[in-house]
């Protein structure tokens, strides 16, 4: 996963690798500056695996591979988080929706 926040948070553009677990994806800003996700934003797509990140999912760099962008605003409508995650082979996306 990669974890991009804006530079007053945090280190611009830090990287998580897995094994490092947050709390909650969005919880890092929250913790750090106190400022609330109120929304979030999914984008899932194709993309070429990048070379760092293809020995993490055990494929070739360039490989096509799922992945979901997501983008996190706070109670006053910023941005504070962005990230992307490669998926690797036998991951799957799920969404459930109540429709009543």
């Amino acid at each position: 996963m990669q974890l991009h926040v804006r530079q007053e948070f945090g280190r611009e553009g830090h990287r998580l690798h897995p094994g490092i677990g947050l709390r909650r994806p969005f919880g890092l800003i929250e913790d750090r500056t106190g400022r609330r996700a109120v929304k979030r934003r999914d984008v899932v797509s194709l993309r070429s695996v990048p070379e760092d990140v293809a020995p993490l999912l055990a494929l070739e760099a360039g490989t096509l591979a799922l992945t979901m962008a997501n983008t996190y605003w706070d109670q006053h409508r910023q941005v504070t988080e962005c990230a992307r995650d490669f998926m690797g082979p036998d991951r799957e996306l799920a969404a459930d929706y109540d429709l009543e």
